[in-house]
């Protein structure tokens, strides 16, 4: 059986949906049951090997708030399935299993119902490795995560630094519940980030420490620096545009940066 869609050679979002969906044709195929306590992720390919997918944090901590009992991710994800746990308590493997599966075979020894015995013992439990202390949790994360936690905690922030380019002068005042929570998710990442982005995250925090500083005066919105008498926040308002623009060269920095791209693009 081949299931085709149009315009498959366009990239798209989606791609995670394809391990679950031949896990859902096996089972009517061969008529079995699919275990509802668990859920699958990953790409496909047509010969039923499991590819990468991105957003591995975000979807672990998804089956977790929908109370999964297990999850089950492509082996190429292993490492990525390592790091959540950089961020996360080790604790969090005891509320849902963790499994990294090569090809769609391995997937359905998993998900098929009836398997939770065979699971607890499967080497595939990286869960279970993590508990007993046969895996070490890496320090730090990739290259590719640290942005995409970075980018994460600061999205608030991005429109309106997207719509601003250095030599602008105009600066927005976000309320405090978006600067304080931004902080708090920027600050939990400290030394957890790779040294690439270090800086990145550094100027994220300093530009919102110059934003609250310039919010106490009790301003929101657009602020110009020469639309004020007060030398005060003037030079406040000059200190978060020199953080500002350091968050611009910090990104250039990455993009024109040949070992990074690589490392991202390995990705």
């Amino acid at each position: 059986m081949q299931i085709s869609y149009n315009d498959k050679s366009t990239p798209k979002d989606g791609p995670s949906a394809g391990a679950a969906t031949a896990i859902l044709l096996f089972s009517l195929v061969e008529d079995f049951d699919i275990d509802q306590t668990g859920v699958i992720t990953g790409d496909i390919t047509v010969d039923g090997k499991l590819q990468p997918i991105g957003g591995v944090f975000a979807k672990i901590t998804g089956a977790i708030a929908a109370r999964a009992k297990f999850m089950v991710l492509p082996k190429d994800n292993e490492r990525d399935v390592q790091e959540y746990f950089v961020l996360h308590p080790r604790t969090a493997a005891q509320q849902i299993q963790l499994f990294t599966a090569a090809d769609i075979e391995e997937a359905l020894t998993l998900m098929k119902n009836g398997a939770a015995a065979d699971r607890l013992k499967s080497p595939l439990n990286i869960s279970a490795k993590i508990l007993r202390g046969e895996v070490t949790v890496p320090k730090t994360m990739s290259l590719s995560n640290s942005l995409d936690e970075i980018f994460s905690a600061a999205a608030p922030l991005l429109p309106k630094l997207a719509s601003q380019w250095t030599g602008t002068r105009t600066i927005y005042i976000y309320p405090p519940k978006i600067t304080d929570e931004c902080s708090r998710r920027l600050n939990a990442l400290n030394f957890k980030v790779a040294k690439e982005v270090a800086r990145l995250q550094d100027a994220f925090l300093s530009y919102l420490m110059e934003i609250k500083s310039i919010a106490e005066t009790g301003t929101l919105g657009d602020y110009q620096g020469h639309s004020t008498n007060n030398q005060i926040a003037k030079n406040r308002i000059e200190a978060a545009l020199r953080q500002r623009d350091i968050i611009y060269e910090e990104l250039a920095a990455l993009s024109y940066n040949k070992e990074n791209l690589e490392k991202l693009s390995r990705k």
